[in-house]
């Protein structure tokens, strides 16, 4: 085939708080609308509020929520955020046979209760009742939206970890309700006060079991991966590199991915350099270990082959070339590309242009994986249908790479 299979690993897509209520039990819907009253104050300017809400949000209809949010997104193809026939425009446009579908929250469209990402002064705030309903919530709605284009949408599940039994059944329902692209985990604070918060903890062995049964990869994204600090967003911006890896080390020494070997982990929108560092170091850690004895019951390979063997980077494409610079050792197979669609930081709407810059003069057969094989295995897409919808809208490979030669060659 002379076109790419792109396949994005790094998407969003949210309801509007309008359409979000009614995807809730009906018994949270009256705190939902105190909740969702409240966010709206916290998020919008008062100079927004005075220009274009000038209304008591309290007595804001239903309607006009609709007209409001609808004009403030009918640009650029932000309505594909929630709106199925603008997504498969904007992704036919791009040239993207298919994409994971992460939550949002850019448009004004936080999953019910904050769950999900950071919110601020939100988090942390609510009881697990709550956070399970928002859950619950994002993902009936999400169930129902990629169903707009059948095997086209890997969307990811929100779940929460405070009971790791509940857990484990949402994952089943999520899988059996055609999400595919796995599950969020929850932020992993930098302190807690008990260790049984961690991802070592013995007490999450059944969210670990149902993962690899159901085949759902376990994802950490970088704008819901570590604490907020308030102040210029790059603060906590900075350290996604090490926040959203920060599973794999717990995963890692407790020997999850030993007991697991199915389990797949997915660190995404976040610097993939991370590994050239924790990988070397936790080899030579080991390699150096007085007594191999204490470590040998738990993992049996050295930890950079459980890198390469379950962990997977979704490389959303406003990272640096760096990361394909240095493919050899972060792994060829390792790394997926993203858009990061609708968010204006990603490759949308020049995926074409951006991808060149990422991807020229590397050999194509790298390409393919990178942009779209590794990915359509992490999430088990259907490949067939995948190459189909590529063959009619994915872009020409001489338009990525350029005349070059393949590794083989």
């Amino acid at each position: 085939m002379d076109r790419l299979m792109m396949i994005s690993s790094d998407c969003h897509a949210g309801a509007p708080w309008y359409i979000y209520r009614k995807y809730l039990d009906p018994q949270y819907r009256e705190e939902y609308d105190r909740w969702s009253n409240a966010l709206l104050k916290s998020v919008l300017d008062e100079e927004s509020m005075k220009k274009q809400m000038p209304f008591q949000l309290e007595t804001m209809s239903a309607e006009r929520q609709k007209q409001y949010l609808t004009a403030m997104e009918e640009s650029m193809g932000h309505l594909g955020n929630w709106d199925p026939t603008v997504r498969a425009r904007e992704l036919d446009r791009e040239g993207i046979a298919g994409e994971v579908v992460f939550c949002d929250g850019s448009q004004k469209n936080y999953p019910p209760f904050g769950v999900g990402f950071v919110l601020r002064e939100f988090r942390q705030k609510l009881s697990y009742e709550l956070r399970l309903a928002g859950c619950r919530a994002h993902n009936r709605w999400l169930a129902e939206f990629v169903q707009s284009n059948p095997g086209r949408h890997a969307g990811v599940a929100l779940v929460t970890m405070d009971e790791p039994e509940d857990t484990a059944r949402e994952i089943a329902w999520a899988r059996e309700n055609g999400l595919f692209g796995g599950i969020m985990l929850p932020a992993l604070q930098l302190t807690h006060d008990g260790y049984e918060s961690f991802w070592h903890h013995p007490r999450y062995e059944p969210v670990w079991a149902a993962c690899q049964d159901y085949g759902m990869p376990m994802t950490t994204h970088a704008s819901a991966a570590g604490p907020d600090y308030g102040g210029p967003r790059n603060c906590a911006s900075l350290e996604n590199g090490f926040v959203t890896f920060r599973p794999f080390w717990f995963l890692l020494w407790s020997g999850v991915f030993e007991r697991y070997p199915g389990l797949k982990f997915c660190p995404t929108e976040s610097s993939g350099m991370a590994p050239l560092w924790f990988n070397g170091y936790f080899d030579g850690y080991l390699s150096k270990q007085r007594r191999p004895d204490q470590v040998k019951d738990a993992i049996s390979m050295k930890p950079s082959e459980y890198w390469h063997r379950q962990c997977f980077i979704g490389a959303s494409a406003h990272s640096s070339r760096m990361e394909i610079d240095f493919r050899e050792h972060i792994g060829v197979r390792n790394i997926m590309w993203g858009s990061d669609y609708p968010h204006p930081e990603g490759t949308w709407p020049v995926s074409g242009e951006r991808t060149r810059e990422l991807f020229e003069g590397v050999p194509e057969d790298e390409v393919r994986l990178m942009i779209g094989e590794n990915c359509a295995s992490v999430y088990g897409f259907d490949l067939p249908a995948m190459r189909e919808i590529a063959s009619r809208i994915g872009p020409k490979v001489s338009d990525i790479i350029g005349p070059v030669q393949n590794a083989a060659a």
